[in-house]
């Protein structure tokens, strides 16, 4: 319970230290479970663009996590 505590409390450092975009788009696939069209459409980004900066950010916070797998 407290090893699970902690991994949300890191998850949450690591994403609240992405720029904001990368943030942004994170937030909304990944806890708001958008669609890359429904993220581009709120952005304002092309969904390529979109695709990109979520595969970055998945691949951070992933690299930073790996001290918990």
């Amino acid at each position: 319970m407290v090893t699970a505590r902690l991994q949300v409390q890191e998850l949450a450092r690591i994403v609240q230290a992405l720029p904001d975009a990368p943030r942004a788009v994170w937030v909304m696939r990944e806890i708001g479970g958008a669609s890359y069209a429904e993220i581009a459409e709120a952005t304002g980004m092309p969904q390529a663009t979109v695709r990109g900066v979520l595969a970055r950010a998945r691949r951070r916070v992933l690299e930073q996590m790996e001290g918990w797998r």
